[in-house]
């Protein structure tokens, strides 16, 4: 392990086990429209991921990047616990180790209002979201191995359109609500 890996792992346990609450700007757009670029996120360390819930939004480390999602699953493996993460903005969700989890938002501020996500409407907000996600990727994993067994490898036409049209809008209605914050 070269010096500076070392030093980002150090930093980052640090991070995780620091009861201090940290803040970071935001450069990205995944998180829109709850979240975008140049937005401040406070969050709290958290040395055992495991305690995150469906809907919460995690910090963690990617390569040489923080990344802040929503966690939309968890899974147990022989290899350890993985969450399934999505940015709201982004089509696909993905996978995190809770090892490379470093803490869970707690606050958004973007210079005109600070959002606590602390309080009840944010919580529940969040676990709706979360849900959401969590119960469409599911849904639309049946809907695929469905279509896999029905019509192998036939194009659909129209109703492939249509069931296209679905998933697109399905994918965006979140980000509707969450932009009245």
């Amino acid at each position: 392990m070269t010096d500076h890996k070392l030093l980002r792992q150090t930093v980052l346990g640090a991070w995780k086990r620091g009861c201090r609450e940290r803040n970071v700007i935001v450069a990205g757009t995944s998180m829109k429209p709850l979240i975008h670029e140049g937005c401040r996120l406070t969050f709290s360390p958290l040395e055992h991921a495991e305690r995150l819930c469906i809907g919460d939004i995690a910090v963690f480390h990617c390569g040489t990047s923080l990344i802040a999602h929503r966690i939309i699953g968890k899974q147990k493996r022989p290899d350890g616990v993985w969450f399934l993460e999505k940015g709201d903005n982004n089509f696909y969700p993905g996978r995190v180790a809770a090892s490379a989890i470093i803490g869970k938002v707690i606050r958004i501020d973007d210079g005109a209002q600070s959002i606590d996500l602390n309080r009840w409407h944010w919580r529940t907000i969040n676990r709706l979201v979360g849900w959401y996600w969590k119960s469409l990727f599911t849904t639309i994993a049946a809907a695929l191995r469905i279509r896999n067994i029905l019509f192998r490898d036939r194009r659909l036409g129209t109703i492939g359109r249509v069931y296209h049209g679905i998933i697109q809008f399905a994918l965006k209605l979140p980000t509707f609500f969450l932009r009245f914050k």
